[in-house]
Formats: C-alpha cells, sequence, structure tokens
C-alpha cells in the first residue's frame, strides 16, 4: 500500500481549524441575546442586570488583550489557545448551576478569560506562522 502525498499546503488546514474555533467561541459569546428573554422570565432578573455580565465580558476581554499576546509570544501559542477553549467550555458547564447574579457575573468573568485566550491575538499567530513566506 503506497501513500500519496498531497499537494495540499497544510497551513490550510491550520487556517480552517483556527476559523472553526472562532466560529465556535465567537458563536457561543453572541448567542447571549437569545437567552436574555428566558433567563429574564426564570429568575426574574431585569434586562440591565443580566446584560450587565454580557458587557463585564467584552470589557474584560478587552483588558486581557495584552496579556494573550504575551503569553502567545512567551509560551507555546497552541496550549495557551487550547486552555482558552477549555475554560470556556468548563464555563459553560457551570452556567446551569448558576442560580443568582453574583454567580452569573464571576461565570461570565472567568469565561472571558477562556475567550481572550481562544480567540483573537494567539490565534493570528498560529496562522501567521503558516503564512511566512
Amino acid at each position: 500500500m503506497v501513500l500519496r502525498r498531497s499537494n495540499v499546503y497544510y497551513g490550510w488546514f491550520v487556517l480552517v481549524g483556527c476559523s472553526l474555533v472562532v466560529f465556535g467561541v465567537l458563536g457561543m459569546q453572541f448567542s447571549f441575546g437569545v437567552f436574555m428573554k428566558p433567563m429574564t422570565a426564570h429568575f426574574e432578573w431585569n434586562r440591565a442586570t443580566l446584560s450587565l455580565a454580557f458587557a463585564i465580558t467584552f470589557m474584560l476581554s478587552g483588558l486581557l488583550r495584552p496579556v494573550s499576546g504575551y503569553l502567545a509570544d512567551r509560551y507555546s501559542p497552541k496550549w495557551a489557545a487550547l486552555s482558552g477553549v477549555i475554560i470556556v467550555g468548563v464555563m459553560l458547564l457551570m452556567m446551569p448551576l448558576v442560580n443568582n447574579l453574583v454567580h452569573l457575573y464571576l461565570v461570565f468573568s472567568i469565561m472571558s478569560i477562556g475567550l481572550t485566550l481562544g480567540v483573537g491575538p494567539i490565534l493570528v499567530k498560529i496562522v501567521s506562522v503558516w503564512f511566512l513566506h
């Protein structure tokens, strides 16, 4: 049995994989509006206090971007991105345990760390290494 070598550059597979990670992580982040009405009805919270969790996520994610860039330069960007995706996954598993606003804010704050590591400068670094020439 002879294996043929593919003429497709491996960097394209890396680009597609990173794009799927971005679609998954950002799709989770921007689907928050779908759950707004059921959560306000179930927990009897108003929309402003519930939206604050989303605002906290964006604020912390913006503040943590330089840190994620440093981690991508200092350590392996693959492991940093993988740890970000794992953090987001664990926080999504914690969502059913939320029963008050403090828990929600805490889960979303920790999730912002995973969002920052899972997308942004780290994935840009991973893809750019494959397309230097």
